[in-house]
């Protein structure tokens, strides 16, 4: 379909007076500046941790490999060809699902006879979790329910030595070097392998404890923020609806 410049010039507008065009220009402009000052923040606050981490940790001069302190496994996929598999209460997350960031749901659920007759288990709330394969390799997540996970996911079970906070944002300042150790074809893939001779540093736990806290009272205000962010479009949304029927 197409819409010609004839038909467009016939469509009617509204047309205050030059004066009430200036009022309503300023109050939507102060409201998107509120809205841009907003969105700024929320960037600044979603990069702070990162910052954080390799501020403190960047330098680091002793490292372990990641296979010495941590175990690493896959999950399974129930047959599809068995309807009963699934369809029932327990998550089963799927690569696409890790931009998420922290899994709170899932898109598919799979049975208990689904789990028991494939290679997934139910992993607890809080484990890191990595995608492997194509397009989504190297993103890295976090449980925040007891879920499931295919093949296609790899999941890190910490020793005492390391905190799972700590081993998730390890993981992805480390994605660059990561991502460099795929190998296949058209779609590379990360091997368990190759991410267990990962060098990463390894502090003592009431730093990575540290770390932790701060972290997570930086994403409470990122919280905040977004929600903020989300006020602000509303408003933004709704001020520009009432301007455009007379009504602002």
């Amino acid at each position: 379909p197409r819409l010609s410049s004839s038909e467009l010039s016939k469509l009617p507008v509204p047309l205050p007076h030059l004066d009430e065009q200036r009022r309503i220009a300023a109050i939507l402009d102060q409201a998107d500046s509120i809205r841009t000052k907003q969105g700024r923040l929320l960037h600044v606050l979603e990069s702070l941790p990162m910052a954080v981490y390799r501020a403190w940790f960047g330098s680091a001069i002793d490292t372990r490999k990641l296979g010495d302190v941590v175990a690493t496994s896959s999950g399974g996929t129930p047959s599809r060809s068995v309807s009963s598999y699934y369809g029932g209460s327990i998550p089963w997350v799927k690569s696409g699902e890790l931009h998420q960031g922290v899994i709170w749901d899932t898109e598919e659920k799979i049975t208990p006879e689904g789990l028991h007759n494939s290679a997934a288990c139910i992993l607890p709330r809080g484990t890191v979790v990595m995608a492997m394969y194509g397009a989504t390799a190297g993103v890295v997540a976090r449980l925040g329910i007891p879920a499931a996970t295919n093949q296609a996911i790899c999941t890190f079970s910490p020793q005492k030595e390391i905190k799972e906070e700590f081993l998730m944002w390890t993981l992805k300042a480390k994605s660059t070097e990561i991502l460099s150790r795929r190998a296949g074809g058209a779609q590379p893939n990360l091997s368990q392998n190759k991410i267990k001779s990962l060098d990463i540093p390894v502090p003592e736990l009431h730093i990575q404890e540290a770390f932790g806290e701060m972290v997570a009272a930086l994403l409470e205000q990122a919280s905040l923020a977004r929600a903020a962010v989300r006020k602000g479009d509303d408003l933004f949304a709704s001020l520009q609806t009432r301007a455009f029927k007379g009504e602002l």
